[in-house]
């Protein structure tokens, strides 16, 4: 089968004499006082920075007895993270600093031989955001969180508030017919990356393509490992949502983004 492979960027044109308008901040994600007031963790960090550092050690563990996981949930909104161990700074970042363009440096408690490093964020409560640590600034996944999402640059963490409803549009539906997936090596003698893998999405019942509208998705295997593209396509295909579409993945290269 010959392919004709075309790397395209989508762009948005906005008319010149249309108002561009400024985006909209996510609201301020800093607990109210009377959140705070009512907080069963705060109470216990406003203990524990009371009592003697001899006894503090002592006091941290009966709570991770009986707090294992982290972020401990409080009133629906708040998200109490923590860290405990041997640090001298703990910060941590992720979507609730602006889609991971800062971090946020979390409240020490000296405990001796380790510290007890903690932040408190007010989320809506059907929120859902990844996140990591930096500890000494290393970056490091929470370790009382057994919740790990995989992304293109690492594993993360993730909370889920307890509103939050999962979109099922990404998950396998073994009652609908699915697309079929082929895979090829596509060369270029004028690139220096030589070669790359193209996975070419097929809708199901079309053994010929001709008429069918195709799109071309740049760093599309991640897109289909992390994003599930391919059982997005054949749900939205299968619900009417879209029409029955050839979608070509295309391997990134180093350099690409030059060209975007």
């Amino acid at each position: 089968m010959l392919l004709s492979v075309c790397f395209v960027t989508p762009f948005l044109f906005t008319g010149c004499s249309e108002k561009i308008e400024e985006p909209v901040l996510p609201p301020s994600v800093t607990p109210s006082e009377k959140e705070l007031a009512k907080s069963a963790f705060v109470a216990f960090t406003q203990n524990l920075d009371s009592i003697p550092v001899v006894e503090r050690d002592n006091a941290v563990q009966k709570f991770l007895t009986r707090n294992p996981v982290s972020p401990v949930i409080e009133e629906s909104s708040l998200a109490c993270f923590f860290w405990y161990g041997k640090a001298d700074t703990v910060m941590i970042q992720g979507d609730i600093q602006m889609a991971w363009t800062g971090a946020d440096t979390m409240k020490a408690i000296n405990c001796g031989d380790s510290t007890f490093f903690f932040k408190i964020y007010s989320l809506p409560k059907d929120a859902r955001i990844d996140y990591l640590y930096l500890v000494d600034g290393v970056e490091t996944i929470d370790p009382r969180n057994p919740v790990i999402t995989p992304s293109g640059f690492g594993n993360h963490s993730q909370c889920a508030m307890p509103a939050f409803v999962p979109d099922t549009i990404r998950d396998y539906n073994s009652n609908i017919q699915h697309g079929t997936v082929d895979s090829l090596k596509f060369g270029s003698a004028s690139s220096a990356n030589g070669s790359r893998t193209i996975k070419i999405y097929k809708p199901f019942g079309f053994d010929s393509l001709k008429n069918l509208p195709s799109f071309y998705i740049n760093d599309g295997l991640k897109a289909i490992e992390y994003c599930s593209y391919i059982n997005i396509l054949d749900n939205l295909i299968a619900s009417g949502k879209i029409s029955p579409v050839v979608v070509v993945f295309i391997e990134y290269k180093e350099g690409d983004q030059d060209f975007s």
